[in-house]
């Protein structure tokens, strides 16, 4: 059932302003210049800094008609209107993947590394390394009075 809005036109002027149409709407101002100027509603752009669009009421009822029959071809995209921080979801990692392509990465540095060597190819500082080593997080063995790391065990601290 189609709500019937011919009540705006006895309400507001021929013509009115962005926060005349965000009240009708019940949106927010900017949602209301988003729509004005992405031409979702269409309107007079003066550019000044007040009254800078004029709006039709007539454009204002067919927006609302077509917005409530879910038939606008245009939408704002999703939460950009929000205050709520947004959280952005990372697409999932193949992280077996990206172990074999660390290893083909890889497979010309030497089978042990130093904790600078481990520190230069992974990328990860040689204070990360030192802390994975003494968390038992990356095995290493202790030759000279200096830690060295095998190669694979590098990998397996990096992507489990």
């Amino acid at each position: 059932m189609q709500k019937d809005y011919t009540y705006l036109r006895r309400q507001y002027p021929a013509v009115i302003s962005s926060e005349q149409l965000s009240k009708i709407c019940h949106m927010s101002k900017r949602k209301a210049k988003w729509l004005l100027e992405n031409g979702v509603v269409p309107c007079i752009d003066t550019g000044k800094k007040t009254w800078r669009f004029q709006i039709s009421i007539d454009d204002v009822i067919d927006y609302l008609v077509k917005r409530d029959a879910n038939s606008l071809t245009v939408a704002a995209p999703p939460g950009i209107f929000s205050s709520k921080p947004h959280k952005k979801t990372a697409a999932p990692v193949d992280l077996a993947a990206l172990r074999e392509y660390t290893q083909r990465l890889w497979r010309n540095e030497p089978d042990v590394l130093t904790v600078e060597e481990a520190s230069r190819i992974s990328g990860f500082s040689k204070d990360t390394i030192y802390h994975w080593i003494h968390r038992e997080r990356l095995m290493s063995i202790r030759y000279m009075g200096r830690h060295i790391i095998p190669k694979e065990e590098l990998i397996k601290a990096m992507f489990g």
